[in-house]
């Protein structure tokens, strides 16, 4: 609020929408990417039986939930490519792939 001449006004808020952009969306999915790609370097120095470990498995965890639920996909570094003999399958059966 500001006082003006003695009155106060009230400041406008912006409207927070359920949603982000579709821009704003891709570009969490890729800096998530990046961030999970990083800590995979932490987890590979580290026993898996370790708190540290778990703790940072944790946060990838939660990285890859969040990644899902924004961009409402697989995360880009989970999603597995489709492997030569199902595509030759699909396409024996009339499928796109």
């Amino acid at each position: 609020m500001t006082n003006r001449g003695g009155l106060l006004a009230m400041s406008r808020r912006h409207k927070r929408r359920s949603k982000l952009f579709d821009v704003h969306a891709a570009r969490f999915v890729s800096e998530a990417a990046e961030f999970h790609h990083k800590l995979s370097g932490y987890l590979l120095a580290l026993k898996p039986q370790d708190e540290q470990y778990k703790a940072i498995l944790a946060v990838s965890e939660e990285v890859y939930r969040a990644v899902a639920v924004v961009s409402g996909a697989t995360p880009p570094w989970a999603a597995t490519p489709r492997s030569e003999a199902s595509w030759s399958s699909n396409k024996a059966k009339g499928e796109e792939g």
